[in-house]
């Protein structure tokens, strides 16, 4: 049986002789809605790799070694992509095709819960390239705006997250480390995925973005604003890096985060584990309030 999701505000059918399988992965759920036109198109299916592609000479792009699942993805020379991933302990893959431009995915073999969660993060990506990018970032939403949280360590996002709720009334988690930005508009959106790492917060919801902040760990509590290219390296790191060694995919982000930036600030908060560094960052972003 179909199902239908509305991730971002793209409706998308899961399909197939398996599509089954998406019922168990439990944070779609809340993306459920009743069947339209989609706009993308998932084909869970039995049939192997082999089957469905003639083999041929590929790129390696990336080497997956992330939680419990491995993998690679690579790059055939007629613009299909290839995914496949497995846990140590599997005997088969989990594999994800996909030709560039097109709005449908292929995805067979081990249709695991955890794997086939990672495997259509990586479709849904490569999907709204170009229209939207996902980031692994935590996301508070504070007077119906959102505030991005960026850091090279969780534990700096977690800190940050858990003293703005505790410091600031009203404030709310949107999502933990997954989140969507929109970018077909002069306001840009923050949407909640079915992709949240740390914390199972699945919200389908879109709200205007306010501002990105990269939160650094510090002896003092320190904010300014980035500018462009200082901005755009802040941002980088947290999109895909599955992606990042293919040219167009990589293109696509960039293109996408320039976009967001021509309308959304960005700010480096150097700060302590504090209330103060909350303080200062709640002043900066909402003056008025």
């Amino acid at each position: 049986m179909d199902k239908y999701y509305n991730i971002a505000g793209f409706l998308i059918c899961v399909t197939g002789e398996k599509a089954e399988a998406i019922q168990r992965v439990c944070s779609f759920e809340p993306f459920e809605v009743k069947p339209g036109k989609p706009y993308f198109t998932f084909y869970l299916t039995h049939k192997t790799n082999k089957e469905l592609l003639v083999e041929e000479e590929s790129a390696l792009h990336y080497r997956i070694d992330f939680e419990n699942i491995v993998g690679h993805f690579v790059r055939l020379q007629n613009d299909i992509y290839q995914l496949t991933i497995m846990s140590p302990e599997d005997d088969k893959p989990l594999f994800l095709n996909y030709r560039l431009g097109c709005r449908e995915c292929i995805l067979g073999g081990l249709m695991k819960p955890d794997l086939l969660q990672f495997a259509l993060w990586a479709a849904f990506g490569m999907l709204i390239a170009g229209q939207a990018i996902v980031i692994y970032a935590s996301v508070i939403v504070f007077d119906n705006k959102a505030i991005v949280f960026l850091a090279d360590s969780d534990t700096v996002k977690s800190t940050h997250t858990h003293l703005w709720l505790k410091h600031i009334p009203g404030s709310t988690l949107l999502t933990d480390n997954g989140f969507i930005i929109l970018r077909d508009s002069s306001t840009p959106y923050i949407c909640g995925s079915p992709w949240s790492k740390n914390t199972p917060c699945f919200q389908n919801k879109c709200i205007p973005l306010a501002g990105i902040v990269h939160l650094s760990q510090a002896s003092h509590n320190q904010m300014y604003r980035l500018w462009m290219l200082e901005a755009v390296s802040a941002i980088l790191p947290s999109c895909p890096s599955v992606f990042a060694e293919d040219k167009e995919l990589s293109r696509h982000t960039c293109d996408t985060i320039s976009e967001v930036l021509n309308f959304v600030p960005v700010w480096q908060l150097e700060c302590l584990p504090d209330e103060e560094a909350v303080r200062l960052l709640y002043t900066t972003v909402f003056p008025k309030i």
